[in-house]
């Protein structure tokens, strides 16, 4: 009896597998289509603000600034900086300058003032284009603030001009203050 439960038990595993395929009969499975690799997308350039706007050549490091007083009303005057790059004497000569220090562009240039952006950078005092300005080491006082005491002022429009008020040395600064050139008023 217990031979013939287990002939009967092996024909009911043999069934099972036979319906599960385990029989003599391969089955292939389903191929699974291959989908081809989607290239990641170049990213999209930002786009140079219009104020940084400069053409060729293009201008090198800021060296420094030329500094003079643009108008003097006595106790009052207007400062302003120029943008100065080099040394580099090919982009100088490219633009018809001598030496290897000259400035950003010729002040009639089409790209004058966008050139002076790009190469004097945001000014982090007011957020403009154009360099930080001292007074005898302090920063200059808000535009808006007193004319009667001694030091500066931002300029209300532009970051290149500053106002000056009495004696005492006058400094232009960009590239995060590390270059700076100075004017002494007496």
């Amino acid at each position: 009896m217990a031979r013939t439960v287990a002939v009967g038990l092996g024909a009911v595993i043999v069934g099972i597998l036979a319906g599960c395929g385990g029989g003599g009969s391969v089955s292939t499975p389903n191929p699974v289509p291959t989908v081809a690799a989607t290239p990641t997308p170049a990213p999209t350039p930002t786009p140079t603000p219009a104020a940084i706007a400069c053409g060729k050549p293009t201008p090198p490091p800021l060296y420094g600034f030329r500094l003079k007083v643009h108008d003097d009303q006595g106790f009052k005057k207007i400062l302003d900086s120029r943008v100065l790059v080099g040394r580099d004497a090919a982009y100088c000569a490219s633009l018809g300058l001598p030496g290897d220090i000259c400035v950003v562009r010729d002040e009639h240039a089409d790209d004058a003032v966008t050139c002076g952006n790009l190469v004097a950078g945001l000014s982090s005092q007011t957020g403009r284009y154009g360099p930080n300005w001292y007074w005898n080491d302090k920063p200059c006082r808000p535009a808006g603030e007193g004319e009667q005491e001694p030091g500066c002022k931002q300029h209300p429009s532009n970051q290149f001009f500053a106002l000056a008020f009495g004696p005492g040395t006058y400094t232009s600064c960009g590239d995060n203050d590390r270059v700076c050139h100075g004017i002494e008023i007496q």
